[in-house]
């Protein structure tokens, strides 16, 4: 102890040893919970799926929907899920009610190329969804100011890269 207290840093040796014991068995408890999820739904299964909309991905010809809060089935689900579509007509906030298909993760097959499963997983995202049917989709105050938010930078992004060459706005 007599060196501990000599330590000018104290408080943030000791914060910095409490993180490197639970960091592990944090990271441990979500590859658990993501296993289970990948042995219970199987690639292809169709589910019921409810979620709230946190986050959109708008690229070429498709849509990602990132969905928090959900129930698969009707039974609560500990992580998050992508949802799959060709449009981002879902607000951000939203309460969606869907019928979708369980499409696996592309997964590296070499060395040093990108793995999206450990990438999602590390996101805490641990199944990705194929939209086939909308069942309802509630927004709220707050969703519609998000969604606001959202459409001002789409809008930004693409004037940006209508007025600047290309590679100047790719950096945006």
């Amino acid at each position: 102890m007599a060196l501990l207290e000599r330590l000018p840093y104290r408080p943030m040796v000791i914060v910095l040893a409490f993180y490197m014991l639970i960091f592990p068995f944090v990271f441990r408890r979500q590859y658990q919970l993501a296993d289970a999820a990948f042995s219970y739904y199987d690639d292809g299964q169709t589910v019921d799926v409810r979620g709230i909309v946190y986050k959109k991905e708008v690229k070429n010809n498709s849509c990602k929907i990132y969905l928090k809060n959900l129930y698969i089935s009707k039974t609560s689900f500990p992580g998050r899920a992508i949802l799959i579509t060709e449009s981002d007509e879902f607000p951000l906030g939203s309460k969606l009610h869907i019928y979708g298909r369980i499409t696996s993760f592309s997964v590296a097959e070499n060395e040093g190329s990108f793995d999206e499963k450990n990438y999602a997983l590390g996101q805490g995202i641990f199944l990705r969804v194929e939209l086939l049917k909308i069942y309802s989709c509630e927004t709220s105050k707050a969703s519609s100011f998000l969604e606001f938010l959202y459409q001002l930078k789409k809008s930004l992004k693409e004037f940006y890269e209508l007025c600047l060459p290309g590679e100047e706005s790719g950096l945006l």
